[in-house]
């Protein structure tokens, strides 16, 4: 059966790995695989290829294209949110 995110953070190769120190894994990193974990399919493969197939300046203009449109800063985008920058594009 597969893990969960939850599950597959008390796995052996992480708590091994947190009390050797020879590899920190942050708080940040590990919210990160959670909330990867908690990711709708379609969602998870757009931040598969954007993280393996995108340059470090193109996902910052991504990401800088986001906040633009996230006009009430929630964190993720309406409908309305993308039409308004659909129309200002």
């Amino acid at each position: 059966t597969r893990l969960g995110a939850n599950q597959a953070l008390q796995h052996h190769w992480f708590t091994v790995q947190s009390q050797s120190g020879s590899t920190s894994v942050t708080k940040l990193e590990l919210s990160g695989l959670k909330a990867f974990g908690r990711m709708h399919q379609l969602k998870r493969a757009v931040v598969t290829v954007i993280a393996t197939q995108l340059t470090h300046s193109k996902i910052e203009k991504l990401r800088a294209m986001f906040i633009a449109m996230d006009k009430n800063h929630d964190g993720s985008l309406s409908v309305a949110e993308i039409t308004r920058g659909l129309q200002q594009a």
